[in-house]
């Protein structure tokens, strides 16, 4: 029913998602292999998941893009998990 396997709906096409980490074109080349927790800075953030808006190419989860944290859209927003 649109569910993942682990029972996330939505996970692409309603907005990018903001996530904590700070956005490295590099990171993944010297990250640890599992569960890397991102940069510890930087000036952009990372948004994931594809929009609306987007072309079907970046409609997909491990869609990953970059925007300054003053960003305001139609296209941008958040999940809250627990």
């Amino acid at each position: 029913a649109g569910a993942s396997p682990y029972g996330a709906l939505d996970m692409a096409g309603n907005v990018d998602e903001w996530v904590t980490d700070w956005y490295d074109p590099a990171y993944y080349s010297a990250s640890p292999l599992n569960d890397p927790p991102g940069p510890s800075a930087g000036t952009e953030k990372v948004a994931r998941g594809g929009n609306w808006g987007a072309s079907a190419r970046a409609l997909r989860t491990s869609s990953r893009g970059r925007f300054t944290p003053t960003l305001t859209d139609a296209g941008t927003g958040f999940r809250c998990a627990r």
